[in-house]
């Protein structure tokens, strides 16, 4: 394997970031507009990838018909886009297949498929754990009650709320065991209410009445769970002060805990009306000896990367799903901060532990084609540079000007 230098230049003190789009609310609102018939608009080609593919698959399925015969759609590594369109295809008409990638063929889909055929979809797949590829025969479903696991993602819960308004009884749903990644379906039950469905949503009950929605809008808000390289950049180098423009703190985003999470770091974040900006008052915090990560888990391996570069030892707990994103993300960090001199032990499926050690050092990291570990590493350039990486474009998903905007704080690719 090849792999490029990442180079840190010291001396740069502040920088403006115009952050990407929230791909999790773009995603929502195109399969809202999808079923109120709205025209689905053009994105940037700059756009997140994971947006990407879900704005090209939708067109596709909005100008099929029926009677063309199968429509093959391939959703690639979009975890996202394989949920949301699974349960979109079981009420469109006609028949589908849906593919993704190797990894995506290995990600959980049965307790998605297995709530949908409880409501009389018609899913096929050749796996005993509905994995994809799926034939999906897509027919008007009445809807009612359906249970669904909960445990291991949020994703199947608001794939299920999103289509409830076209059923003609709408949907509700019983979550089975703890819901993981709470604050997603939270946002997806707040678009839908923004866009006048009915949502009644408790701890394990979630009922949401037939409607059309309507005023949904077009016009996205900036990632909040993009500011997490940015927030371990800032911890690292005290000296730096970054300003996001276009970032607001409006409770929607669950990764918004972020600003707690890093003031026990000396971190902190100012919000103005045009955006947010973060600085280190160099003030390091009692941390609790155990954190719980299971409502944002994407926030997670940065977080691990900067106990590292600090030299903090801490438990990490609500890590389960990181085995079954993109990569094993417990695997991959425990390689990578194990590789630069750091101290990373596996407790279990759902926790791990950061310990002191004798510093990090220069050394390479693999991402694993996962953007979440990229953001994790780069920033780690400022202590070991420099830092050899093996492929900066996965950051495309969701962050593809992510190196780029690296420049402005001095960091660069050799």
């Amino acid at each position: 394997m090849s792999y490029l230098p990442l180079l840190y230049k010291p001396g740069i003190r502040e920088a403006v970031i115009d952050l990407p789009e929230s791909k999790s609310i773009a995603n929502r609102l195109m399969i809202m507009r999808f079923l109120q018939s709205y025209p689905l608009d053009a994105i940037s080609v700059n756009s997140p990838e994971d947006m990407l593919v879900m704005n090209k698959l939708l067109q596709r399925v909005a100008a099929h018909r029926a009677e063309d015969g199968v429509l093959n759609l391939d959703c690639g590594a979009a975890g996202t886009v394989a949920r949301f369109l699974t349960a979109l295809l079981s009420i469109c008409n006609g028949q589908f297949i849906l593919r993704g990638t190797e990894r995506m063929q290995q990600r959980p889909m049965k307790p998605l498929i297995d709530a949908l055929r409880q409501l009389g979809a018609l899913i096929e797949s050749e796996t005993p754990d509905d994995s994809l590829p799926l034939v999906i025969t897509g027919r008007k479903l009445d809807g009612g009650q359906v249970d669904v696991e909960a445990t291991i993602s949020s994703q199947f819960v608001s794939a299920l709320m999103l289509i409830a308004p076209a059923m003609k009884r709408g949907i509700s749903i019983r979550m089975k065991g703890k819901l993981i990644s709470e604050p997603y379906v939270q946002m997806t039950a707040r678009l839908m209410q923004d866009a006048g469905i009915g949502v009644d949503l408790n701890e394990h009950f979630i009922k949401i009445s037939a409607g059309l929605y309507k005023s949904i809008p077009v016009q996205g808000f900036a990632d909040w769970s993009a500011t997490a390289p940015w927030y371990e950049l800032v911890a690292l180098n005290p000296a730096l002060k970054i300003y996001f423009k276009n970032l607001t703190t409006n409770g929607l985003q669950g990764d918004e805990k972020i600003t707690n999470l890093y003031r026990c770091f000396g971190v902190v974040t100012v919000s103005s009306d045009t955006g947010l900006t973060i600085f280190n008052t160099g003030q390091v915090g009692m941390l609790p000896s155990t954190i719980d990560f299971s409502d944002y888990p994407d926030l997670a391996p940065c977080y691990l990367a900067t106990l590292a570069g600090l030299n903090i030892s801490q438990r990490i707990t609500g890590l389960n799903t990181l085995r079954i994103k993109e990569t094993d993300r417990l695997k991959a960090m425990c390689k990578g901060i194990t590789e630069l001199g750091g101290s990373f032990k596996i407790v279990d499926d759902d926790s791990v532990e950061i310990s002191r050690h004798r510093g990090l050092h220069h050394g390479s990291v693999d991402f694993y084609d996962d953007h979440r570990i990229a953001f994790a590493f780069a920033p780690l350039v400022v202590l070991t540079q420099p830092l050899l990486i093996d492929d900066p474009l996965v950051v495309g998903k969701s962050y593809p000007g992510f190196f780029y905007h690296l420049q402005q704080v001095g960091i660069t690719l050799g």
